[in-house]
């Protein structure tokens, strides 16, 4: 991607996040909404959130292989990374955050993680439902707040390797 490429698609990118009505491409959804929507649907969104911050930061930790680049990222959205993180934001969530975040805890997907246990499970899915909720309701700076605070447990992490 050229320079030019990149100022374009972050040009959209910006209009996108600064229309008041809109979350990058779709409607903001409104606390009825979110209420209303499947919890592992807001999971699958916030998976999908979650996984993009943690490969932008990824890249933000400097130039390396890919495959390095890749590990980081996989480190930071393994069940048990997300769990750490879900205990660490719980004290911190509003009550309408975290009646999401209780209800994909105690969410029941058909699948376990391949590494982790059922707990670490759940917390990660509380994690991601919140993570989807927020994003679909356009709230970005809270989500920002959060991932200032998971990144902390991912730099405590760090320091531990």
């Amino acid at each position: 991607m050229t320079a030019g490429q990149f100022m374009k698609t972050q040009s959209v990118f910006n209009s996108f996040q600064r229309s008041g009505d809109k979350v990058l491409f779709c409607e903001k959804r409104t606390d009825a909404e979110i209420n209303e929507t499947p919890v592992l649907t807001l999971a699958h969104v916030g998976d999908a959130v979650y996984e993009l911050l943690a490969r932008t930061r990824a890249v933000s930790l400097g130039a390396c292989k890919v495959e390095t680049m890749h590990k980081r990222s996989v480190d930071m959205v393994s069940a048990l990374s997300q769990a750490k993180v879900a205990e660490r934001i719980k004290p911190l969530l509003s009550d309408a955050e975290l009646s999401v975040f209780m209800r994909g805890r105690n969410a029941h997907p058909h699948h376990a993680a391949p590494r982790g246990d059922g707990q670490s499970y759940a917390l990660a899915t509380a994690l991601e439902a919140l993570f989807g909720a927020l994003y679909l309701k356009g709230e970005n700076t809270r989500l920002e707040e959060l991932w200032e605070r998971a990144s902390e447990v991912f730099r405590e992490n760090e320091g531990k390797a």
